[in-house]
């Protein structure tokens, strides 16, 4: 776990998934803010949004965050989430607030490492992380977007 990891863990009181596929999320009612995430210098937070399903069959819930670590490191985290499982999940940062994967400037970051839990993601350092709106929960067999978090 990185510096950046260890303080997402613990100023929002939940531990990192990792590799876990099934990781479970602490007890816990703290949430991350702009102000918790930058009070300690540790990191800068970019944007977040409130993780929501596509449909009554696609639930999810949760928390996503962008995040510039101490040295220029790009990170999305899901916080305190759950989504529903399904085949051939993947992580998309997309400029699109609807969660469109398929428009020029979304970037698939990687297979889903957890359903559940507290996750982070590299975000390559090339992509200029405020022309993202949205992160997405998607299905490649299926093309289903399983579930979007639009950025405040």
């Amino acid at each position: 776990m990185n510096k950046l990891q260890r303080f997402l863990a613990a100023a929002t009181a939940t531990p990192d998934a990792g590799d876990d596929a099934t990781a479970t999320p602490a007890a816990s009612t703290a949430t991350a803010t702009p102000e918790a995430t930058q009070a300690t210098g540790m990191g800068e937070l970019i944007a977040m949004g409130e993780l929501i399903g596509s449909d009554s069959f696609h639930t999810a819930s949760g928390q996503v965050l962008l995040v510039r670590g101490p040295d220029g490191e790009l990170i999305l985290r899901f916080q305190d989430f759950e989504v529903r499982n399904g085949p051939d999940l993947f992580i998309y940062l997309t400029p699109d607030p609807d969660g469109d994967v398929h428009v020029d400037g979304a970037i698939n970051l990687s297979e889903i490492k957890a359903t559940s839990g507290s996750v982070n993601y590299d975000v390559p350092l090339d992509v200029d992380p405020d022309s993202f709106r949205s992160a997405v929960v998607y299905c490649r067999a299926f093309s289903v977007v399983f579930a979007t978090a639009t950025f405040e």
